[in-house]
């Protein structure tokens, strides 16, 4: 497992558990506003075994373990990595872009997941100027979610707010997808990349208060939407 970070405590990224967060090395996905740049070009990694170890003490007072990213379905392992975490008791949640849905569908049918988030980077079709990447794998990842949560599985699709992203263009995003059990609207935090500087169509940096007024008109299609500030 090619793990590059651990925090050992969040009350913020598992919905109503306290958890801990691993994050794991590459993505396929190369996003300008990612506050996870760090971990995308071989960086440093850290030993499986000692991670494992120290789930293995804190068993009964973390409730929860999100396997974030980089981008954690590029992972091999990933199925045995969560075995292992489950047979600690853990609950666990997934951070993904959803371009594996394979990998999605494995975790899913083994009972492995307990949540998942899924990025909506924009809309699909502008996929390669945002992401450096196309959508491939989104809709039959989010297909899988949708069947998943007829069984009463929890997940979530979360969109950042950058500035490319004008109002109208939110609110078409929230069209374009059926009514969603949780739709995060997340707030965009500036990142020292070039390309946030040079990104055509730039329209501004939304406020927490911007972004509640674009939840208000998002709410005609999306009634289940939030924001994260």
């Amino acid at each position: 497992m090619r793990i590059a970070g651990l925090q050992k405590n969040s009350t913020l990224d598992f919905p109503g558990l306290f958890s801990a967060v691993v994050f794991f090395a590459g993505c396929n996905y190369d996003c300008w506003f990612c506050h996870n740049a760090q971990l995308l070009h071989n960086p440093p990694l850290m030993d499986e075994a000692n991670i494992l170890e120290f789930f293995e003490r804190r068993a009964g007072l973390i409730e929860g373990v999100v396997l974030s990213g980089g981008e954690p379905t590029l992972q091999d392992d990933l199925i045995d990595f969560g075995r292992k975490l489950k047979r600690m008791d853990y609950k666990l949640k997934l951070d993904t872009n959803g371009s594996r849905p394979e990998m999605v569908g494995r975790l899913l049918r083994e009972g492995l997941l307990d949540y998942v988030a899924m990025d909506y980077k924009a809309p699909l079709s502008i996929y390669p100027k945002v992401c450096d990447a196309d959508a491939s794998g989104v809709l039959e990842t989010l297909e899988l979610l949708q069947g998943a949560a007829k069984e009463g599985f929890q997940y979530e699709l979360r969109t950042t707010a950058i500035p490319d992203l004008a109002p109208s263009v939110l609110l078409r995003m929230a069209k374009e997808m059926p009514p969603l059990p949780r739709y995060a609207l997340q707030l965009y935090r500036h990142v020292n990349d070039a390309r946030s500087e040079s990104n055509s169509g730039l329209i501004e940096i939304y406020t927490p208060a911007k972004l509640c007024e674009i939840a208000g008109a998002v709410h005609e299609f999306q009634p289940n939407v939030i924001v994260r500030a």
